[in-house]
């Protein structure tokens, strides 16, 4: 099912602020982004490491899009044209060290991408002789038992669907059991994408289900997660806060701290019904503002990130409406600022997006997609070149009694940004946009800081970790829950990868490795780990083309080497015997 459509692209500038930030969108027609035909107007995207060699690939549906490195792509077909409107949820469901998908459609229902780790899949139905069409499907970690959980949303009444909603509980090695004692499984509503997240920082996931009428207001379901109060996971509906009892038209919920005050506020998109809500955080209560973002336009997602790495997060909307769709930036003093031509060459409407450094350089690029038209639906991919030398960091994280892919994992950096100290916060979701997610590797935005006072990261199992990393700025670093030591790539961007070799594979005891480069290349580093992501070995400072790894008291099983130069990687599996 593989298609090797590897092009020079062609970059037409898009946008630019007076940060220092442009936007250019990558429109090759014959790039297999841009190629490949896609049907309906309501899909969702995220960037994810499907294949675990340090770079993001895309995927929405019917399709992943392998990176490549230098703006090239491979399209891989996983699903069918006729699938229709739907969404992608990554995460890995069977704890096997690689990420699945959860894929849920309109027409044909919703599967498991269960990812075999050598560029396959293996797609079977998420409930065997249960008709699970959906309108979004979405992972989360309800139980904190390392085991990802599983909710899909219907809108009843909306495109020949019928059924209320359907929640799964996670069972170990991918299985799951279906649950039908929460009301939001039992009622008929027009339910559109549901949100884990850990709204109130007491260490569970918090479930927000948007439910959009399309026209008229209504208040969406939301639920407040028990576990931590009464060590049994539970869902009470939230009617305490007013974003719990007021009427929308619910599209997207993000919990975001936008002015920087250590707390989180709330962005909803509301459709046509109702205008965008939009609440801050004053010491627990919600108390609703009136900003740029706050209009009534056939609104559908929000995508957060700090697009310009200047410390705050700045907002994507996406909408039916192309004019209300585009790029809002965070000016800092709780007002945002509609930049650039985002959008301009669309037809139809913008639904899904999702943001990602997939060319590894710092600073946050942007995918979305809309309606067909002729066949082509309207897409764009954003590379975004920033220039104003803002620092940055961000973190791949590795679950070991939590969830392999830390969903729902939070992470807190402590840095002096724009003037003060601020505590900024991350955390790994599996759907924080309108029908997909960002990209699970954290980003964050460091403005002029010099270092990082602080990093603490909340793992769904409840342990704590704290790490100091000091003047580790402009990089990406990967963390292993329990490992203690934090690893540093020293990697500020990644082109192309190289090849590596390794023999003998299977190997026993020794392990040779050699690249196709010149005798006299230095490696930042090296790093051996196992195919959940734990590194078992690093070494710094490596040169020359060739080497020996000692395997002799390394067990049975498969591993992956990799080595890193300033500006690029080589990856290798291997069997050891």
């Amino acid at each position: 099912m593989k298609q090797a459509l590897l092009y020079a692209i062609t970059l037409t500038l898009f946008s630019a602020s007076l940060t220092g930030q442009s936007f250019v969108k990558i429109s090759n027609p014959t790039n297999p982004i841009n190629s490949a035909a896609m049907n309906g107007f309501y899909r969702g995207a995220a960037w994810v490491d499907y294949d675990a060699d340090g770079d993001l690939d895309l995927s929405t549906l019917p399709y992943l899009f392998r990176n490549e490195g230098n703006d090239n792509f491979t399209r891989i077909q996983v699903g069918q044209l006729s699938d229709g409107i739907g969404s992608v949820s990554w995460g890995d469901v069977d704890r096997d060290g690689d990420v699945d998908c959860l894929y849920g459609t309109t027409n044909r229902g919703t599967f498991l991408l269960l990812n075999q780790g050598n560029g396959q899949f293996n797609t079977i139905a998420l409930d065997a002789g249960n008709a699970t069409k959906c309108w979004s499907a979405s992972l989360g970690e309800f139980n904190n038992d390392g085991n990802l959980d599983a909710i899909l949303t219907v809108p009843a009444g909306f495109g020949g669907l019928t059924s209320s909603n359907f929640f799964y509980i996670g069972t170990g090695n991918g299985a799951f059991s279906r649950i039908d004692t929460f009301d939001f499984v039992q009622i008929i509503a027009p339910f559109t994408v549901s949100y884990w997240t850990d709204f109130d920082n007491d260490g569970d996931s918090d479930l927000f289900i948007a439910s959009g009428p399309a026209g008229s207001g209504a208040p969406d379901y939301n639920y407040r997660n028990l576990l931590s109060e009464t060590g049994t996971a539970g869902l009470q509906r939230i009617q305490d806060l007013p974003f719990g009892t007021e009427n929308q038209d619910g599209q997207c919920y993000n919990f975001i701290d936008y002015d920087l005050d250590g707390d989180l506020d709330l962005f909803i998109t509301n459709y046509s019904g109702v205008a965008n809500h939009f609440y801050r955080n004053d010491n627990g209560m919600y108390n609703p503002v009136n900003n740029q973002l706050t209009f009534q336009s056939g609104n559908l997602g929000n995508t957060w990130g700090d697009f310009d790495n200047d410390g705050d997060e700045d907002v994507v909307i996406t909408s039916d409406v192309l004019a209300a769709a585009g790029y809002y930036r965070n000016n800092g003093n709780g007002t945002f600022t509609k930049s650039g031509t985002l959008f301009s060459d669309f037809s139809g409407n913008v639904s899904g997006s999702t943001a990602g450094d997939y060319d590894g350089d710092g600073d946050l690029d942007l995918f979305a997609l809309g309606g067909t038209q002729q066949g082509v639906s309207g897409r764009g991919l954003y590379k975004n070149n920033l220039s104003n030398g803002n620092h940055w960091l961000q973190i791949d994280l590795t679950g070991v009694s939590s969830n392999t892919t830390g969903i729902g994992a939070v992470v807190w950096l402590t840095a002096q940004i724009q003037g003060a100290t601020r505590k900024l916060r991350r955390e790994v979701s599996a759907q924080n946009t309108f029908m997909g997610h960002n990209a699970q590797r954290l980003h964050f935005g460091l403005e002029a800081a010099g270092s990082v006072d602080q990093l603490e990261i909340a793992w769904p199992s409840g342990l704590r970790e704290t790490f100091d990393l000091g003047t580790a700025l402009d990089t990406l670093v990967r963390l292993t829950e329990g490992q203690g030591t934090p690893v540093v790539s020293g990697v500020a961007r990644f082109d192309k990868p190289g090849l590596i070799g390794l023999f003998p594979n299977p190997a026993g005891d020794y392990l040779r490795w050699t690249v196709d480069e010149s005798a006299d290349i230095h490696f930042e580093a090296l790093h051996l780990s196992d195919l959940s992501g734990k590194t078992l070995l690093t070494r710094n400072g490596v040169d020359g083309s060739t080497g020996i790894i000692d395997l002799s008291g390394l067990p049975g099983g498969q591993y992956q080497l990799t080595l890193l130069s300033k500006h690029r990687r080589w990856v290798g599996r291997f069997q050891r015997l």
